[in-house]
């Protein structure tokens, strides 16, 4: 997805995290869950009411969504409803971190992801670098549990039309690497 940047409060909020989870097994060999195998899409819904942003030099809401160029070490971060088929199917947990600032939007990002599902638990990781019109790079999934045990792979986002303005909405494709 292009620029996941603190300044832009529904694109910020892209996918899912929970930093404390992300190294939550890892695909180092064992068995593959039985759904931790090729490739499925999700949507995840945010609404605005579940998503915050913390600048690192003001606590000013309104303040810091008006930065051209957010502070290092400030953090956005939320969850959102996980569906699939139009059905509810889980919850998604997410935060980003700014990590170089530069001009205009064009600075560097961390974000952490966690997906999870009835059956099993999906995280992701990953970096965005040079702002709102830069190429989206794919996330690396660095784990799973349950049904997705061992999952590895990498996850590419996509704006869904029907986004509002109080509901963010992205598509998330999981493509597992066996």
């Amino acid at each position: 997805m292009k620029g996941r940047s603190i300044v832009a409060l529904g694109v910020t909020a892209a996918l899912a995290a929970g930093a404390t989870t992300v190294a939550t097994g890892q695909g180092t060999g064992g068995t593959l869950g039985p759904k931790a195998q090729g490739t499925t899409t999700f949507q995840v819904r945010i609404a605005v009411r579940n998503f915050g942003v913390h600048c690192s030099n003001t606590n000013n809401l309104r303040r810091c969504q008006r930065q051209a160029s957010p502070r290092v070490g400030s953090l956005s971060g939320g969850s959102g409803a996980v569906f699939q088929g139009g059905r509810r199917v889980g919850t998604a947990h997410f935060t980003n971190i700014v990590t170089q600032r530069m001009r205009r939007n064009s600075g560097g990002e961390l974000f952490l992801a966690t997906v999870v599902l009835p059956d099993g638990t999906l995280t992701a990781q990953g970096a965005n670098q040079g702002g709102e019109n830069a190429p989206a790079i794919p996330l690396s999934i660095t784990g799973g549990t349950g049904e997705y045990r061992g999952a590895r792979g990498f996850a590419t986002e996509q704006d869904d039309p029907s986004s509002t303005q109080r509901e963010f909405r992205v598509n998330v494709t999981f493509t597992f690497i066996p």
